[in-house]
């Protein structure tokens, strides 16, 4: 995007059939596959691609991407289980400019999820961001979520992409069925010295795991010592954290709060 373009961008796509509000299979028009279904079987899947007006960015790595379509999976209420109210599969994609991608699922993808999530994955097209930068393969993630949503009394499936920190604080909105979705990252990191009762203990070294929670405005709240910290660190850990700063997480141009473990390690 050019400066002197307008920065927030909403996008917009044609309706297409089915993207947000489940449906049981039979109103979904959706072919029932056993939830063993092999890899390399064929998954049930909407037929064609959705076209966003303005492609969206995806953050990869060596370099970024557009995406020109993308496809959900046909939603299947057998992936629900009773100890959880919901369930998401992340996909790995390895893309080169002029192929298709290649789809994997990661090892906590939901096992019924993995063949339909991976199929509708690789029926994404995609362009570089920048074609001059565009050399050999980049990688990125995308991820499924899968739920009940009492709100609207159905199953809902949606896809999250991460489209990189300047095009989510660019005011970037995902199309139906599609979040942008930008995760909390460090911006300062605090190393505090190792304690003195520390050191008396012997310990030549040290590292404290704490969970916290990133607010809209980046700084640490709810600050908590996981188990695997020494006693003797808490306290200084704790202090320690609490100096950190984040960019915050943003879903669809807006901030939101996002819980985090982060290691504070001691000099």
């Amino acid at each position: 995007m050019r400066a002197d373009e307008v920065l927030y961008v909403r996008l917009r796509v044609t309706p297409s059939p089915v993207f947000l509000l489940a449906c049981l299979p039979a109103l979904a028009g959706a072919v029932e596959e056993d939830a063993s279904v092999p890899r390399g079987a064929s998954p049930a899947i909407h037929e064609e691609p959705s076209e966003p007006e303005e492609p969206f960015p995806v953050d990869g790595w060596p370099w970024d991407a557009r995406v020109l379509a993308f496809l959900l999976p046909v939603q299947d209420v057998s992936w629900l289980t009773d100890d959880a109210p919901f369930h998401t599969c992340s996909v790995n994609v390895t893309w080169a400019a002029g192929t298709e991608p290649v789809a994997r699922a990661m090892p906590d993808c939901h096992p019924p999820m993995v063949g339909p999530c991976e199929a509708a994955t690789r029926r994404w097209r995609f362009e570089p961001l920048d074609a001059s930068a565009a050399e050999g393969e980049t990688r990125f993630a995308i991820r499924y979520v899968y739920r009940y949503s009492e709100q609207v009394g159905a199953t809902t499936l949606h896809v999250e992409v991460d489209p990189g920190e300047v095009a989510a604080f660019d005011g970037w909105v995902g199309p139906p069925g599609v979040k942008l979705v930008h995760p909390a990252r460090v911006r300062k990191e605090v190393t505090p010295r190792l304690p003195r009762s520390a050191r008396k203990a012997g310990m030549g070294a040290g590292a404290c795991p704490v969970t916290l929670t990133v607010d809209p405005g980046g700084r640490p709240r709810e600050i908590r010592a996981r188990e695997e910290c020494p006693e003797v660190l808490r306290e200084a850990g704790l202090e320690a954290a609490s100096r950190w700063r984040f960019s915050p997480r943003v879903v669809d141009a807006v901030t939101a709060p996002e819980t985090l473990t982060v290691v504070v390690a001691f000099r």
